[in-house]
């Protein structure tokens, strides 16, 4: 009875609706009636439309069944090579993908493979460009990812029979040669450790096809830094267009660029218009000399860059080869090499290709054939942890400046093995150790195999007699006592425990050119910004010490900074401050409320009157630390014992006393100087000691002035040499490691170019006084024969 009624309900509704509307006068049923008609045909005119649609395109390739929405992403496999065979064994050779809204057909047969790349490689010529793509092609501007099309058979005649033709090739044979000497050099210099060849061979590649680019363009220091600059950021795109983006499986999302990928593309993309343009300039004033560098005559082999600027001034009018052009073909070189040299590439990560991280033991004898042992790897090479690495390091230039030089060192040493090689480049000493104070190292050292003269852990501060006989000795009178001195294991060392004294959040001022240990480290804490060429580090004041200034800094052009380090006489120029300069920075330090870290590490080598500590400036006490070292004195370089004075008149903004913070960084990071090596350093300041370093000194100074007696026979501007064992040697308008490379190659003298301490050591060299004097005085007849 119940089912009649709804029955007859719902099929009665209808008509008696209808009768209703139509028996009354309401205005909207004309409205009415033809909206409902234009939705009647417009429906019916859509299924027609999507019945000849689905006509007009044959069916697509069977696939597997996707979920709504992420079609078959989720089912993606890791082993993706593994993955899409076994696919083909149940859908065919060629089947159907749906990742996300894209449409992906797998071939798996080669010979549907090749009917497509090669019989119809037209139509499918144009590809699917990710999003990050967009932007580091310059807006698909290079061969890779432009559209089929007159610009792209332009580039691709570009890339292939001018870029990549024999004849340039060839033409840059010496820049591919130079690049694997260097390794060669490096691997060699190795004799007796591990190293990693697969890494190795993975920059080597980076560095050739980076040569072949502009290798004539960018020169010495230049060359070094823009490298590995270069290198970073082509690091960091490559990563970026490696990681999975969810726009390019939702084109629809590509305007809100949900994971910041294409800003963060747009940045590294700016860095290297920057770094483009700079070598642009380079390049077309080089050409614009005559196709030399330097102005010295030697003509330098042509790169990619120079083929590239002709080609664009003698494009074709149609099809115009731009500058855009250019930049995008060197990004496209430069990306694909950085992706296609990783092993895990070609070789899908597979353990039994292991390259990269194999590692090989090299023995220590010379020998002409460097044989080589695979040792197995602990671990699967696939695997990484999730600890990230420190940013700040990735700021850090290519290499610390000494270990560089000994690379070169010892690549020019493989090149010629038979080469008398002196080195005035590392200040390391090079004469013995007085006998009276080896003496009384050796003592406390048989000391300690007796029950009473055996001793273990030490106070962190030092020993209480060699603290206060160094604040006796070289302090008198100057209000320093036993409990301000802190005995460590060497300047250096103290440099970087003051930096974690200080913290990131620090600013930074140094002289410019200065020891590099004060500006790395404060990179290393995170003080400083990214480095820029022939600038240095952002957020770091560096005071220009120029021969024109006496190399003592204008004050009144230096902004304030919460840290001054100051270095006298200074590493490298060798220039001593006055008594007049030294009060101005105290002064300067006062008035902005700084700290001074004050080097005095050469100060016994000062014989005038100039002050040997910044203390003895009336009111230092309050603004001062001064880190010196017994290295340069006694020859401690190897034996590591230096020492740190910080005054308990200093203060914290808060008025919390310095010295007890860094006694707590002493404490925690530090065991204490060797016990071994504080005999030493008090026997250094016994009166015998006292008199045997300044023999050791001496010699030195007298290895200086012959130096500085060479280079101004020859016409140089010399500085430094009187208060320190450097010699600052000026070079105008050439290039400091390219005078390095020079004198290396013609002279087998190893010195050190001045771009190492900053940027304005360039065109200037170091030369150190510390050799042995036979060797200081061949060097010199070299230099007579160079420069005559």
């Amino acid at each position: 009875m119940l089912r009649r009624l709804v029955v007859t309900f719902f099929s009665d509704a209808p008509s008696r609706w209808w009768q209703h509307f139509n028996s009354n006068n309401d205005p909207t049923r004309l409205l009415f009636t033809s909206c409902l008609v234009v939705f009647v045909l417009s429906l019916f005119t859509w299924i027609l439309f999507i019945k000849k649609s689905r006509n007009r395109y044959p069916p697509l390739p069977p696939g597997p069944r996707g979920l709504p929405l992420v079609g078959n992403l989720l089912s993606l496999d890791p082993q993706l090579h593994t993955y899409l065979t076994t696919l083909a064994r149940t859908y065919g050779p060629i089947l159907t993908l749906w990742l996300g809204k894209k449409l992906t057909l797998v071939v798996t047969s080669h010979t549907l493979a090749r009917e497509i790349l090669k019989d119809h490689d037209v139509v499918f010529a144009n590809r699917d460009v990710p999003a990050s793509a967009v932007q580091s092609s310059y807006g698909c501007r290079d061969v890779a990812w432009s559209q089929y099309g007159a610009e792209w058979r332009m580039l691709r005649k570009v890339a292939v029979h001018e870029m990549l033709s024999n004849t340039t090739l060839d033409s840059v044979y010496s820049l591919r040669r130079q690049e694997i000497r260097r390794t060669i050099g490096y691997v060699h210099s190795q004799a007796g450790t591990r190293v990693n060849i697969g890494e190795q061979m993975f920059l080597t590649i980076l560095n050739v096809i980076t040569n072949m680019m502009w290798g004539g363009a960018v020169t010495g220091g230049d060359r070094v830094s823009v490298a590995a600059e270069f290198r970073q950021v082509i690091a960091e795109m490559t990563q970026l267009m490696g990681t999975p983006n969810i726009s390019d499986f939702y084109p629809g999302l590509v305007r809100f660029d949900l994971q910041r990928i294409e800003k963060k593309m747009k940045g590294l993309v700016k860095r290297l218009d920057v770094i483009f343009d700079g070598m642009i300039d380079q390049r077309s004033k080089i050409n614009a000399e005559g196709g030399t560098s330097t102005g010295d005559g030697v003509k330098h082999s042509k790169d990619f860059l120079e083929f590239l600027l002709q080609l664009k001034d003698e494009g074709d009018a149609k099809t115009p080869l731009t500058m855009i052009h250019v930049k995008a073909l060197l990004m496209m070189n430069q990306l694909s090499t950085s992706i296609s040299s990783s092993p895990s590439v070609f070789l899908g990560q597979d353990h039994r290709f292991n390259i990269r991280r194999q590692n090989v033991s090299l023995p220590a004898e010379k020998s002409w054939i460097c044989k080589c042992v695979a040792t197995p790897s602990a671990e699967k090479t696939a695997y990484k942890t999730k600890v990230s690495r420190n940013e700040n390091m990735g700021k850090l230039q290519a290499g610390y400046l000494f270990p560089e030089i000994a690379r070169r060192r010892a690549a020019h040493m493989l090149k010629y093995p038979d080469a008398q090689v002196i080195s005035l480049g590392i200040g390391d000493t090079t004469e013995p150790i007085p006998e009276v104070i080896a003496s009384a190292m050796a003592k406390r050292s048989n000391s300690l195999a007796t029950i009473e003269g055996y001793s273990g852990y030490g106070d962190e501060q030092g020993e209480k007699l060699v603290r206060a006989t160094i604040a006796s000795t070289f302090y008198p009178n100057l209000g320093i006592e036993e409990h301000d001195v802190f005995i460590s294991d060497g300047a250096k060392s103290d440099i970087s425990r003051l930096q974690v004294l200080f913290g990131s959040d620090v600013t930074m001022a140094v002289q410019d050119p200065s020891y590099p240990a004060y500006v790395d480290s404060g990179v290393i804490m995170g003080q400083t910004g990214r480095y820029q060429n022939n600038v240095g580090y952002g957020n770091i004041e560096y005071m220009k010490c120029t021969p024109e200034n006496g190399f003592f800094p204008d004050l009144s052009s230096v902004s304030r900074t919460d840290v001054i380090f100051f270095c006298s006489p200074n590493n490298p120029t060798g220039s001593a401050a006055s008594r007049g300069q030294l009060t101005q920075l105290v002064q300067f330090a006062k008035d902005n409320g700084s700290i001074i870290i004050y080097d005095s590490a050469y100060a016994l080598y000062m014989s005038d009157d100039t002050p040997k500590s910044i203390f003895e400036i009336p009111g230092a006490k309050e603004v001062a630390i001064e880190i010196s070292s017994f290295s340069k004195y006694a020859g401690f370089t190897g034996v590591r014992l230096g020492w740190t004075v910080v005054p308990k008149e200093l203060q914290f903004s808060d008025g919390f006393p310095v010295a007890k913070d860094f006694n707590r960084i002493v404490c925690t990071c530090f065991n204490g100087a060797s016990n071994i090596a504080q005999a030493g350093g008090l026997a250094c300041l016994s009166p015998e000691g006292l008199e045997a370093m300044q023999e050791v000194i001496g010699f030195y100074k007298e290895n200086t002035r012959i130096i500085v007696d060479t280079f101004k026979s020859l016409g140089f501007n010399v500085y430094g040499g009187k208060n320190a064992p450097y010699v600052w040697v000026h070079f105008p308008g050439q290039s400091s490691w390219e005078v390095f490379e020079e004198i290396l190659e013609k002279t087998n003298v190893v010195t050190t170019p001045g771009s190492g301490f900053g940027p304005g050591g360039e065109g200037f060299i170091r030369v150190s006084a510390f050799g042995h004097r036979a060797n200081v005085l061949e060097a010199c007849r070299r230099f007579k024969v160079l420069y005559k």
